[in-house]
């Protein structure tokens, strides 16, 4: 078995903290969300950490950067939208995902929203946040959660003392390193509480802040930002679930819609990554099979800017359950085919915002390695960024370990799904990320697949 290494790449330390590249050749320090990668190292990437050894590695570079998709429009201006009253409980024994709240809000100069709450039911398992900002190019936060008791979950001082290198994790190092971690992506804040399965939610009402900032100029953000809340609620919480696959395909490797599912190797990746789930009560099934255009093939620019091909790719995904998996052959460019893997964001948009935005799918290249259990690797830890799991260690950031107790602490954890290396050998998710993935609102019940 090889193992891949991967270290930071000084570049967009904004996008670090939200979603993880996978690389395999070379290596440029200085950033905890992206990396490149070496043979027979182990290291770290992104804004989470790194890879997980292997024969493939990978880079975490953070989200993609929208190009302006129309997703943006947030309508005529205006204050709270109405959702619907209270909430009734769900039936019987299955869970159901609903709408808490919406509401637009204006940032003030400090690029900060007034204070937002929404009310959570006393058979909430778990929620997300997502905040549409106006601005396609500034990056948005969750700055703020607290729950009724006025306990702090998201904050700008967690306790924490800022550490040497958190200028590495993010704009806001505080809800980096939260209880309940929150990371910035660019156009869209997202969160998903609880990613520390540690943190109780309680029923009653909650208070958030979103908080954006114009990288450009390092200055405040100034615009509106669309804030909705979606419960996932049960009597208890599940113990399986279902995920759905989108696949979309550029031709590249030979697979199509047609013919990925008649080639060994395409298989030999797909049963990799949902062994990955199975494990930890998770189905995956792929529903859908599509053919986009061939130029998305290799993916050049993908650093941000109007022309970025990655996000332009993403916005093609136009479902409303799943996840989204785009197969390149590469990711080119300044970094010469080094990324293996890009997720939309920890986590992605899910339900109604997963179609046709700039954050929505885990793209993977697979040309980085010619061992398919390499990919599904990719597949498999992108995945798990975008429902919401963060590397087990950050790799370049010494002392910052994910939000979950039963996760290994630092090289210990290199056969962990979300160590930062990829790994053609063993891994596995433990029992707890199994948990908070099957929080997600992403994650359906198992019925759904009939």
């Amino acid at each position: 078995m090889r193992r891949s290494m991967t270290s930071g790449l000084g570049l967009l330390i904004l996008a670090a903290v939200t979603a993880c590249d996978d690389s395999a050749s070379g290596s440029d320090p200085a950033q905890p969300g992206g990396g490149s990668t070496v043979d027979d190292g182990v290291g770290g990437s992104g804004p989470e950490g790194g890879a997980t050894g292997g024969s493939a590695a990978e880079v975490d570079l953070g989200p993609p950067e929208p190009d302006g998709a129309p997703f943006l429009d947030l309508g005529p201006a205006g204050g709270e939208v109405p959702v619907g009253g209270a909430l009734p409980p769900p039936e019987g024994g299955e869970f159901t995902v609903e709408t808490l709240h919406e509401e637009r809000v204006t940032l003030d100069r400090s690029g900060v929203s007034e204070d937002i709450t929404f009310e959570v039911p006393d058979d909430a398992i778990a929620f997300t946040i997502f905040g549409i900002g106006s601005e396609s190019a500034d990056y948005y936060v969750v700055e703020h959660l607290e729950n009724p008791d006025g306990e702090a979950f998201v904050s700008e001082n967690p306790g924490t003392p800022p550490g040497q290198f958190d200028q590495f994790l993010s704009p806001w190092p505080g809800q980096f390193r939260s209880p309940n971690r929150a990371a910035p992506s660019e156009s869209m804040a997202t969160l998903l509480f609880p990613n520390n399965p540690e943190l109780p939610i309680s029923a009653g009402t909650w208070t958030l802040r979103v908080a954006g900032l114009d990288p450009n100029t390092s200055q405040p953000s100034r615009g509106e930002v669309l804030v909705t809340v979606r419960v996932k609620r049960a009597p208890k919480a599940p113990a399986r679930g279902l995920l759905k696959l989108n696949l979309y395909f550029t031709g590249a490797r030979g697979w199509t819609a047609d013919t990925a599912l008649e080639d060994d190797d395409f298989v030999a990746a797909l049963d990799r990554m949902t062994a990955f789930y199975e494990d930890v009560g998770v189905d995956v099934v792929p529903v859908s099979f599509h053919d986009i255009d061939q130029d998305y093939a290799t993916i050049d620019n993908f650093m941000g800017g109007p022309d970025n091909e990655l996000n332009e790719m993403f916005t093609l995904g136009e479902t409303e359950e799943g996840v989204n998996l785009f197969f390149v052959e590469r990711f080119g460019g300044q970094f010469g085919g080094a990324v293996g893997g890009i997720a939309g964001g920890i986590p992605g948009p899910s339900g109604e915002f997963l179609g046709g935005t700039s954050r929505s799918g885990v793209a993977v290249a697979t040309n980085i390695d010619p061992d398919p259990r390499a990919i599904g690797h990719v597949m498999g830890h992108e995945t798990g960024h975008y429902l919401g799991l963060f590397h087990t260690s950050e790799a370049l950031v010494p002392g910052v370990n994910d939000p979950i107790p039963d996760t290994p602490e630092g090289e210990r954890g290199n056969t962990n799904l979300m160590f930062p290396t990829v790994t053609s050998g063993d891994a596995t998710l433990s029992e707890q990320q199994g948990q908070i993935v099957r929080g997600n609102p992403t994650i359906l019940p198992p019925e759904a697949a009939r």
